[in-house]
């Protein structure tokens, strides 16, 4: 029988089949007839050692054995040829026995939070795994045989101590997702480049200073992740992965992006935040079909006129850079429901940003805005609006038409009175208005119902406007 070919279950009388519980949870009771046994899950349980009645659980398929604080697994695991599925998580396991070989049938196996430090080689006979977790040990290396899994389609090997990886893992054709996250690599094999079927690749938080050459015949893949490395340069072979839908190249020291990125049609995500870039290429606007695009934490002074073509575009990060105003381009993408311009030196508000009526979150927190222009009314489906650390005095009328915000932030601005129209926020949950120059709030607040929580610290408010917002407010929060 081929081992990928699920096991039937033994012939039992009909009355009997309704009578198995379909998981066990106590050893005892799965005892009384190991035979039938065909899921037992001891997770929590304190073992210390697998116990040896679990050799009379021959039939059994699922046997869960997390958080149980094992400290090694016995070698009678070998009489569970018919597991197709180990779960070992969080447990103290600094080896496995080479009995584990012996699991012909096992599809997947979890050693997540275990003190692994290597694997016997006999792990290259589990040829029916796909699911192989190694989640946060210690390995320092990987056994060549790993390259005979030739049904692993995901492997985990995050939050280890590998410093290179085998050349057999070029061997792993049907390898789909990869995670090799928060090791101290510093390259990849040749073989890398012939695992023709990976779609799913992370290497973030490793050492690396270039994205390996090898990554760029990987055609197949659908995600790429890359951040927190040491990278300082993409090179242009990064056009050829044109499948790409997901691109991850944040918290690197790249100080730009080649124009071959272009080449990308494919890409749905890009992220480069937290990087040394003054300019994006123009090239980034064939990019047709990108809904998310995060360039966070930068030095920008301003956008390519040609991203105007990102029509798809509905997450815009630009946070941190050195934007004075807000890019013309950016007021026409016009199906963006989330817009991120926090910390930069943004002195007005142009009219445009009325075109961007599909907007739900408008984030313009620390910048240097001192009033708002009529059209910011127009962005009636907002439902987060932060415009704290600005320098606003006044609130236009056209603001109150916003009847769907949820989240209000006018903090540390040098607002001096709340119009009474404020009770057209009737959705209003969260409002936040520390450290302005209120002294007093209009009685209309009262109308305001939906108001949990108001932050009025840090306003000259006198007591006796206090106790009377507390009058009018009594189930909700408020900070003076």
């Amino acid at each position: 029988m081929d081992p990928q070919t699920p096991l039937p279950n033994p012939a039992l009388p009909d009355n009997a089949q309704s009578s198995i519980p379909s998981v066990y949870h106590s050893l005892e009771e799965a005892l009384k007839n190991p035979t039938q046994v065909f899921s037992l899950n001891l997770s929590g349980q304190t073992l210390t050692e697998l116990p040896t009645q679990i050799a009379n659980f021959v039939n059994l398929r699922e046997l869960d054995l997390s958080f149980c604080g094992l400290t090694k697994l016995s070698p009678l695991i070998s009489h569970l040829t018919n597991l197709q599925k180990l779960n070992l998580y969080a447990n103290s396991l600094t080896e496995l026995p080479g009995e584990i070989g012996d699991l012909i049938n096992l599809q997947d196996l979890n050693l997540t939070a275990n003190q692994l430090t290597r694997l016997p080689d006999q792990v290259g006979n589990l040829k029916a795994l796909s699911r192989l977790n190694l989640y946060g040990n210690a390995l320092l290396e990987l056994p060549a045989n790993i390259g005979n899994l030739n049904s692993l389609a995901e492997l985990i090997l995050t939050t280890n101590r590998l410093p290179f990886l085998p050349k057999e893992i070029g061997m792993l054709n049907n390898l789909i997702k990869l995670d090799i996250s928060n090791n101290p690599l510093l390259g990849l094999p040749d073989e890398f480049a012939n695992m023709h079927s990976l779609q799913n690749l992370s290497l973030c938080f490793n050492n690396l200073t270039k994205i390996p050459p090898q990554i760029f015949s990987l055609v197949n893949l659908r995600m790429l992740s890359l951040y927190n490395n040491n990278l300082t340069e993409i090179s242009d072979q990064i056009g050829l992965l044109k499948n790409l839908q997901g691109l991850y190249l944040s918290g690197n020291k790249l100080i730009m992006i080649p124009p071959l990125i272009g080449e990308l049609t494919n890409l749905i995500e890009l992220t480069l935040f937290n990087n040394q870039l003054n300019q994006l290429p123009e090239e980034l606007s064939r990019l047709i079909h990108l809904t998310r695009f995060d360039c966070s934490n930068n030095f920008l002074t301003a956008l390519p006129s040609q991203l105007s073509n990102l029509m798809s575009l509905t997450w815009l990060g630009l946070a941190n850079n050195q934007l004075t105003t807000i890019p013309p381009t950016v007021l026409t993408l016009t199906h963006l429901t989330n817009l991120n311009l926090a910390n930069n030196r943004i002195t007005a508000i142009p009219p445009g940003i009325g075109n961007l009526a599909n907007l739900e979150d408008l984030t313009l927190f620390n910048n240097q805005i001192s009033e708002l222009p009529p059209e910011i009314g127009s962005l009636t489906h907002l439902n987060r609006l932060d415009l704290s650390n600005n320098f606003l005095k006044t609130l236009p009328k056209e603001l109150f038409n916003l009847v769907n915000l949820n989240w209000f932030y006018l903090n540390n601005n040098n607002l001096v009175e709340l119009p009474s129209a404020i009770i057209k926020f009737s959705n209003l949950n969260w409002f936040f208005l520390h450290k302005n120059n209120l002294t007093s709030v209009p009685s209309e607040i009262v109308r305001m119902n939906k108001l949990s929580v108001l932050d009025l610290s840090d306003n000259p408010l006198p007591q006796n406007e206090q106790v009377k917002l507390k009058q009018l407010l009594p189930s909700c929060n408020i900070s003076f």
